[in-house]
């Protein structure tokens, strides 16, 4: 580091670890360091990055008139090509063209990968651009010029497990941020990626605990606490809980004493506009919000910002400001040199999005959704996680809906639950909508009737709210649909079970005796609902499902014991049906049905080298592979 003194060496180290680990201290740090060594180059410009990364148009102003005093009195004979590296890529940033800044960055770690500084400010900019390829990519690409044992190496994980989960890989993300964070248990960058990636997996149940398990970790001392307060807000509206969602919002996201920054007001305008998409009540919230986003009277400086500046104006009821922040915008791009990344991001998608949140909170519907429509695969586009730009896609949901425009809500929705199954709100698409599923033209509302009345089984003791979702769902996707809501169904309950397993772990059970239901106040989890006894005693016993192979007939049998398997019981065909059991291949995970007769008259078992005592085991072989066992 050159015109560096040791004593700003010290606070530069410093600073860069507080930036890793996402401290308030790293400003202090960073103009302590610049204070000991007004010439050193790397301590100028991480603090030009730092008046960068935080979107504030009015901090990225004061960096840029802080540096370019530094670039002309400085003397830069003897700096080293990194730092003059450095230099460009601050300088391309303040000029505006964030893509170009992310380029030279990228440059710097082809040839010095082990540069924190670069691998970390070049992972921000492929963030506000929304570059999954390149939050993966970027920090992949350097994993291995580092040594495990590096302090610094598990904060690397964890940009690297955000990178995986934004270009789809979940199950490798959620196993890459873990492991960053059992290394260093403040990494919030690192639980920040776990935390998304059960976002979109749907595993909100998951995501809660995982965040109250962490909350010691995450709560305090960190500039990212309310992004992550958010994130558990989104956990608990998918559970249904709107009052609690409300009580986070009020505690954590926005409050009368938060700082006004951008990157906490559009936490707020995010989860207000996914409430206000359900119909949600949420009384002043609005009007506080709106004005805070009015208050800081912002200029063209980052797109994503204005979106939800956007929500805001439009949710409190406040369209002309929304509309002047609109022409605002019109009126920059023209005058502003295309050179600025900003110009391109708000031209392409900024402004369509903006008009088409403007003609939502107006009610109409159809002209947001021709709006909305061809920029679903480049919205990524203005910058974001795929999480903050869903409340976007609600938006082309939730507008099709409204106008009646069945087709295109069914095709989004079909590829919302493909990709998340068990999340409630794929699977309740009327709420707060004036046209429901179960109830648009050319579907005519099921009558209930003496005729088409059906036994009710276990499955169907579930809340009276999720039966209601159910039968949404089946009114969307018809017949055909009815097993696959039938199962989502049985899902929502068992997570729905799962958030209050904290207070009780009720289950429900049916005796095959007085066919009577009871509630058994079993508190593990691997306790089944057909394992507990009901008031009637050991006589009554429970049942279990069977099915056929010969005939594909189901049926509940009565059993005894614990042990006893559905598929060990006849039906009422006899000996001949037979019954199904499932198999997997433990090379492929390949899956199939096997018959079998009766428990011991099967001509493929064989005793095992234990005896009689250790039972049979049933030789396998895999369809798929050719494998046996």
């Amino acid at each position: 580091m050159t015109h560096t003194s040791t004593d700003a060496v010290r606070h530069y180290e410093k600073a860069l670890e507080h930036l890793l680990f996402f401290r308030d201290e790293v400003t202090t740090e960073a103009r302590a360091a610049v204070r000991a060594s007004p010439h050193s180059v790397m301590a100028n410009v991480l603090t030009a990055y730092l008046g960068l990364l935080g979107t504030e148009e009015k901090d990225a102003a004061e960096a840029r008139t802080s540096f370019d005093a530094f670039r002309q009195g400085a003397p830069l004979t003897g700096v080293t090509p990194r730092e003059r590296m450095h230099l460009a890529a601050a300088s391309s940033w303040l000029d505006g063209d964030i893509h170009g800044s992310g380029r030279i960055l990228g440059e710097i770690s082809v040839v010095h990968p082990r540069d924190a500084l670069a691998l970390a400010v070049g992972h921000q900019i492929d963030f506000f651009t929304g570059s999954a390829t390149l939050l993966r990519d970027r920090v992949g690409g350097a994993l291995s010029a580092w040594d495990e044992d590096d302090p610094h190496f598990g904060l690397l994980l964890g940009m690297y497990a955000f990178g995986l989960e934004e270009a789809g890989h979940y199950s490798r993300s959620e196993q890459v941020g873990l492991a960053a964070v059992e290394r260093n248990a403040r990494d919030v960058w690192g639980i920040h990626a776990v935390v998304h990636a059960y976002e979109m997996q749907g595993r909100f149940t998951d995501g809660i605990r995982y965040l109250d398990d962490r909350a010691g970790d995450w709560t305090d001392g960190n500039y990212l606490k309310v992004h992550n307060w958010w994130h558990y807000a989104l956990y608990v509206l998918e559970t249904g809980r709107t009052d609690q969602v409300l009580a986070v919002y009020d505690d954590a996201v926005h409050h009368e004493g938060s700082a006004g920054v951008a990157m906490e007001l559009l936490d707020a305008a995010s989860l207000l506009w996914r409430l206000h998409l359900a119909g949600i009540d949420t009384g002043g919230r609005w009007a506080a919000l709106a004005d805070a986003w009015a208050g800081r009277e912002d200029g063209a400086y980052y797109v994503f910002n204005d979106i939800h500046a956007v929500m805001a104006y439009v949710g409190a009821g406040r369209t002309p400001e929304a509309e002047r922040l609109i022409r605002d915008r019109e009126a920059w791009i023209r005058s502003t040199r295309p050179e600025v990344s900003n110009v391109a991001m708000t031209a392409a998608v900024g402004l369509p999005v903006s008009r088409a949140l403007l003609a939502y909170g107006r009610q109409r519907y159809d002209e947001a959704v021709d709006l909305l429509l061809p920029l679903r695969y480049r919205l990524h586009a203005f910058g974001g996680s795929h999480a903050q730009r869903d409340a976007v896609q609600r938006t082309v949901v939730e507008a099709a809906l409204r106008a009646g425009r069945h087709d295109v809500a069914r095709t989004l929705l079909s590829e919302r639950t493909a990709l998340r199954p068990v999340s409630p709100y794929n699977w309740a698409p009327g709420r707060g909508s004036p046209t429901t599923w179960a109830t648009r033209p050319g579907r005519p509302p099921t009558v209930a009737g003496r005729g088409n009345r059906r036994r009710r089984s276990p499955a169907d003791e579930r809340p009276r709210r999720t039966r209601r979702r159910h039968r949404e769902v089946r009114g969307a996707f018809g017949v055909r649909g009815r097993r696959q809501a039938r199962s989502m169904s049985d899902t929502l309950t068992s997570e729905r079970f799962e958030v209050r397993r904290a207070r009780c772990t009720t289950r429900r059970g049916r005796c095959t005796r007085s066919r009577c239901r009871w509630c058994s106040g079993s508190r593990p989890e691997w306790a089944s609902p057909g394992r507990s006894r009901c008031r009637c005693g050991p006589a009554g016993g429970t049942r279990r499902r069977c099915r056929c192979t010969r005939c594909g007939c189901t049926w509940w049998s009565r059993t005894r014991t614990r042990w006893a398997s559905p598929s060990r019981s006849r039906c009422r065909h006899g000996p001949a049906g037979g019954t199904r059991r499932r198999c997997r291949c433990t090379r492929c995970g390949h899956t199939w049905w096997r018959r079998t007769r009766t428990r011991s008259a099967s001509r493929r078992r064989s005793r095992s080298r234990r005896g009689r005592a250790a039972g049979t085991r049933p030789p396998r072989r895999c369809s798929h592979c050719g494998r046996t066992w």
